[in-house]
């Protein structure tokens, strides 16, 4: 990714990245020494399409001074938005290996100028012995993504584990899969989620 931000970057004018794993990917190679200072605040200043209030507080500590789409909450309004607001300026999407169509069938359907660079790549969770020996009855599975959920998916499926979901777009992947989640978060973020587990606790 180093060689990507030192050879291409300069030739796009917007940024999409909506997962903290590749905000952390993208913080550690512009970071890096090999990113020359000009270079890094030229990146730095160009507007950043994001998901959520907790990916848009790690990109403003990176330092980015443009970030957009705090209270998006999903990629359908997200794309809604960089449509509505990006016109023909070159587009480039950091994402993992594994993403949702949701965002690039968007922006190809609608004519954008965009491309994507995998920045990680998500591996299938083997071993769900971590979770063996929880109370069902007691115990709560989070998903805050579908990638690399398969085996968790299929260990708890038909069991009694209260289930809480950080999206939408993770919900429909559960009832796809035969899954109804207990809760479905208000607002991709971690308070909202304990703040929801208590209030169904108390019912």
């Amino acid at each position: 990714m180093t060689n990507f931000l030192k050879e291409q970057m300069q030739k796009y004018k917007v940024i999409i990245i909506t997962s903290q794993r590749a905000v952390e990917c993208l913080q550690q190679c512009i970071e890096s020494k090999d990113i020359e200072e000009h270079l890094r605040d030229q990146i730095l200043d160009i507007p950043v399409y994001t998901i959520g209030p907790s990916t848009h507080e790690y990109l403003t500590n990176i330092g980015f001074r443009n970030i957009i789409g705090k209270e998006s909450g999903n990629g359908h309004k997200l794309s809604n938005l960089i449509l509505n607001e990006v016109k023909d300026e070159p587009i480039i999407y950091f994402t993992g290996e594994i993403r949702k169509d949701i965002i690039p069938n968007n922006m190809i359907n609608n004519g954008k100028n965009f491309s994507e660079f995998p920045v990680y790549a998500t591996r299938e969770c083997a071993d769900v012995d971590a979770i063996q020996g929880l109370r069902e009855e007691s115990s709560w599975v989070i998903f805050f993504s579908s990638q690399g959920t398969q085996n968790i998916v299929n260990h708890i499926k038909n069991k009694n584990y209260k289930v809480g979901v950080i999206g939408p777009t993770t919900n429909e992947y559960l009832i796809q899969n035969g899954i109804t989640a207990d809760l479905v978060c208000e607002a991709p973020t971690a308070d909202s989620l304990l703040r929801q587990i208590d209030q169904y606790e108390k019912n």
